[in-house]
């Protein structure tokens, strides 16, 4: 009795994620729907992240965090992304700025995909974005990090 009942509780919880693909059909006759979801749980994790490091001078953090969470009010107001990736905010230091990719021909394709949405948003939406550029301290910079796998020996 458990047995179904976590499995149900699984298959719902990654249908919600898209994780799982939708049937079509009865029952007996379900037809799977590939997803984007399942073709990347396919391949293995990138290799490789840009890191963006943002050290904040700490009375102004406010600053920065407001012009960023404004810049990213008006992407979605747009119906757009920058893809700057994933933000971190680490207490007494400031933010990381995770994009993960798989080859290194894939950053000129990051830097044009940034420049192509800044160019859709108003000159008044990207000098308040800059604003928040005046709490920056040093180190401010941009890395690659390569993620290592090693094998567990058994």
């Amino acid at each position: 009795m458990i047995r179904p009942l976590v499995l149900s509780v699984v298959t719902v919880m990654l249908a919600a994620c898209g994780a799982v693909p939708p049937h079509r059909g009865t029952s007996s006759t379900r037809e799977a729907v590939p997803t984007s979801a399942l073709a990347r749980a396919s391949k293995a994790p990138p290799r490789f992240r840009v890191v963006h490091i943002d050290k904040l001078e700490p009375s102004k953090t406010n600053l920065f965090e407001r012009a960023r969470r404004e810049w990213l009010e008006t992407l979605l107001a747009r119906g757009v992304s920058d893809g700057r990736g994933h933000f971190f905010q680490i207490r007494d230091f400031g933010f990381l700025t995770l994009r993960p990719f798989d080859s290194f021909t894939d950053l000129e394709h990051i830097r044009k995909e940034r420049g192509s949405v800044a160019d859709t948003v108003d000159r008044a939406s990207r000098e308040r974005y800059d604003l928040g550029d005046a709490a920056l301290l040093a180190p401010h910079r941009s890395e690659i990090w390569r993620r290592e796998v090693k094998e567990i020996e058994r």
